[in-house]
């Protein structure tokens, strides 16, 4: 029992040490940004709140273009609490993206079991672009708590699919995170594709109890919730573009493609975008810069040669006929 305990209070030790080193390296990566003033929508926002509605009205509106009350709860509290103090809203961001980035080491740490591995993506994420956007401003709020929720989504996806044992407690616990997500910014409504998916490969890496397929029942309750709630309030389920566009007015499948192949180009640093979105264009680069980016895909394609050789070794050892099934185990 003395051994337990003593594990758990090393345990909570590491990981406040390891979450105050990165809080001390978001502030000096962000050593330059300050909050002195609000602008755009953070300034409608505050203006809102000053209006004088209580939490319920703040958080629950009956007419907009956006349907927000997850978000909406923890800004109203942002903004009771932090007054006129403008400058701490920066701290406040400070301390949320910090602990995405525990969150982050966290579960790459369990993934990899490396404290390495862990501890570089954490640091990659507080430095990142997309870091230096929602800590720069007060409605960063809003990215930061969607990220961490659709992080928590993901995660818990990864662990449905891995697990033999208990695994349906995962995907509760995704879909608890899913319906949260959607009420904060419902953009994250296209994680129903992965989480269908999960469900779909969890059957057919193994066979499932019957009384499990009644878990399907939360993302579909979700759904259902989303478009019900939006229909009623603002008349239209569908969520709006960037600007309040009307996405059925101004949707192209080639141009929605073109976007998604730039998501995917993002992650490997060739970034395609403005330069507000992505810092600077990767056409905009110098060529020392290209040329590191190039070679970095080197170790990436090593990696997963080196994963299916290995995978292939040890199916053909252990004589599996099912490969496919293998190696997404």
């Amino acid at each position: 029992m003395n051994n337990y305990y003593l594990k758990k209070f090393l345990s909570i030790l590491k990981y406040s040490i390891i979450f105050y080193f990165l809080f001390i390296f978001a502030k000096y990566v962000n050593r330059d940004i300050h909050i002195d003033a609000l602008y755009m929508d953070d300034l409608f926002s505050w203006s809102y709140f000053g209006e004088g509605e209580t939490f319920l009205e703040y958080s629950f509106p009956t007419s907009g273009h956006t349907y927000r009350p997850v978000y909406w709860m923890i800004q109203y509290l942002e903004f009771f609490f932090v007054k006129d103090n403008i400058n701490l809203f920066l701290y406040i961001n400070l301390l949320l993206n910090s602990f995405i980035s525990l969150i982050i080491y966290h579960i790459v740490y369990k993934i990899s079991k490396s404290n390495i591995s862990g501890i570089i993506s954490s640091l990659l994420y507080i430095s990142s672009y997309f870091s230096y956007y929602q800590i720069a401003q007060v409605i960063g709020t809003l990215e930061s708590i969607a990220l961490l929720f659709a992080i928590l989504v993901l995660y818990n996806l990864i662990l449905f699919i891995k697990k033999e044992e208990k695994y349906i407690n995962n995907f509760l616990i995704s879909n608890f995170f899913f319906l949260l997500v959607i009420f904060t910014h419902e953009r994250y409504i296209g994680l129903i594709i992965p989480i269908i998916l999960a469900f779909l490969l969890k059957i057919y890496l193994i066979k499932i109890k019957k009384k499990e397929y009644l878990s399907l029942i939360l993302p579909i309750f979700s759904i259902i919730l989303f478009v019900y709630i939006r229909t009623i309030i603002l008349g239209n389920f569908i969520p709006r573009g960037t600007g309040s566009k009307e996405v059925t007015t101004t949707f192209d499948l080639m141009n929605c493609l073109h976007f998604a192949i730039d998501q995917v180009k993002y992650i490997f640093a060739f970034n395609p975008g403005e330069a507000y979105l992505s810092a600077i264009n990767f056409n905009d680069l110098n060529y020392d810069i290209k040329v590191l980016i190039y070679k970095s895909l080197i170790p990436i394609l090593i990696s997963i040669i080196l994963y299916i050789i290995l995978k292939t070794f040890f199916i053909i050892k252990n004589n599996n006929k099912n490969i496919f099934k293998y190696i997404l185990k």
